[in-house]
């Protein structure tokens, strides 16, 4: 996961009611169903962790940061809602394909890779209930309220200007809480992250305690596998960020209905 650096002490809301209507009214949250909404994540990630990051390598090509695990995957995009411009992605990745057979997920291949073990403890999983959230991406301009200018375009400055830090430092819980709701709408509430302690940290302000599973390892940065049980999280979310879920979770949930009804 990614993203998090909205939840300092700089960038908490002010309000309840203030963060979750400036979200809500400036961006739009939407699972990303169309090969073009796909392409448009693929895009995005390529940015943020290949140009930005440099956590791999350049795609000259098409400019795209694509996986094998992008096609078991529920994608979700966060769009500026006037401009269309894409500011957010993240996939959750399922533990079993279409058919109902197990598919490995990419923490469980970085650890096996790294020759280290995910310790779940005593919790029950079965693959069908199991999930992974990642590729967490929002461009480092946006994140950070207004650093790295010099890559950023006008329209981006400009947005950034009109609207303020705050609401796109508030990005990264958005798309935290919307993996949340995502893992919770594809009933897979068992939930594993790569991510960074400190991240795990920081998210636990909020109410998402993740629980170290593995050794901390170096995997661009150091890393370590964390989980969470998504229905636990949903009753442990901090009350400032309750009515921001809960409108989220409506949103995605009637999205989520519509993609059933249609298969």
């Amino acid at each position: 996961m990614l993203a998090t650096q909205d939840l300092d002490e700089r960038s908490r809301p002010r309000s309840i009611a203030g963060v979750t209507d400036a979200l809500l009214t400036i961006f739009q949250f939407r699972l990303a169903l169309s090969e073009d909404d796909k392409r448009c994540a693929f895009q995005l990630r390529h940015r943020v962790f290949c140009e930005e990051l440099g956590f791999f390598s350049i795609d000259q090509r098409d400019r795209v940061e694509r996986d094998a695990f992008d096609d078991n995957a529920l994608h979700c995009l966060v769009a500026h809602r006037e401009t269309g411009m894409v500011v957010g992605c993240l996939r959750v990745v399922k533990a079993t394909g279409d058919d109902g057979d197990a598919v490995i997920l990419p923490v469980e291949e970085h650890c096996s890779h790294l020759g280290i073990t995910i310790d779940m403890g005593d919790v029950p999983l079965s693959r069908a209930h199991l999930c992974e959230i990642s590729r967490v991406a929002i461009p480092h301009y946006f994140r950070t309220g207004g650093g790295g200018g010099e890559r950023a375009s006008a329209q981006e400055k400009q947005l950034l200007q009109r609207h303020g830090r705050q609401a796109f430092m508030t990005l990264g819980i958005g798309l935290n809480l919307c993996a949340t709701a995502l893992s919770g709408l594809l009933d897979r509430p068992h939930v594993l992250a790569m991510i960074e302690p400190r991240f795990q940290r920081l998210l636990a302000r909020a109410g998402l305690r993740f629980a170290q599973v593995s050794p901390t390892v170096e995997l661009l940065g150091v890393r370590a596998a964390f989980y969470i049980d998504q229905r636990r999280a949903e009753r442990e979310l901090s009350q400032t960020f309750q009515p921001l879920y809960a409108a989220l979770y409506h949103e995605l949930e009637q999205q989520y209905r519509l993609t059933r009804t249609a298969s």
